[in-house]
C-alpha cells in the first residue's frame, strides 16, 4: 500500500461508483496518491450505495473488497482526540455529518489534503487542504 497523501471522504468514492461527475478526476487521484478513509466514511458509503441504487445488491464486505482493490487503507478506531476535533468541526460547520467531521478530523490529523465532492467542505477548517474532484 502507498503511504497516503489523502483522506478520501465517501462522496469522492460514490462519484466512481455511480459514474458521476468528477468520477474521472477522483480516479487519478486514486491512481497516482495513496489514499486513507476511515471506518465510519465506508459505513457511510456502505449506505449511500444502496439508497442510490435500491435494485442492486451491496454488501458491506463487497464494498470493502473493492476499496482494498483500489489501495484504499481503511482506519479502524475511534479515539477521544478523534472525537473532539470532530466535535470542534461539527461546532463550527454544522452542514457536516458525522462522516464528513471524521473525514476532516482525519485530515488534520495526518496534516494532509482531503479528497471529496463535496463543497461544503471547503468551509470545514482553515487547517486542511481541500481537493474537489468536480
Amino acid at each position: 500500500m502507498k503511504t497516503p497523501e489523502f483522506v478520501a471522504d465517501a462522496s469522492a468514492l460514490a462519484a466512481i461508483a455511480f459514474g458521476e461527475p468528477g468520477a474521472d478526476n477522483a480516479r487519478t487521484y486514486l491512481k497516482r496518491h495513496g489514499c486513507v478513509m476511515h471506518e465510519v466514511n465506508v459505513s457511510e458509503l456502505c449506505f449511500t450505495l444502496p439508497r442510490k441504487r435500491p435494485d442492486d445488491f451491496f454488501d458491506p464486505e463487497m464494498v470493502r473488497f473493492w476499496l482494498r482493490r483500489m489501495d484504499i487503507n481503511m482506519v479502524d478506531g475511534f479515539s477521544a482526540d478523534l472525537g473532539r476535533v470532530v466535535a470542534s468541526i461539527r461546532l463550527r460547520n454544522q452542514a457536516l455529518n458525522l462522516g464528513d467531521g471524521v473525514a476532516v478530523a482525519m485530515a488534520i490529523q495526518m496534516d494532509i489534503p482531503l479528497l471529496t465532492a463535496d463543497k461544503a467542505f471547503a468551509k470545514s477548517s482553515p487547517l486542511i487542504k481541500v481537493e474537489l474532484i468536480r
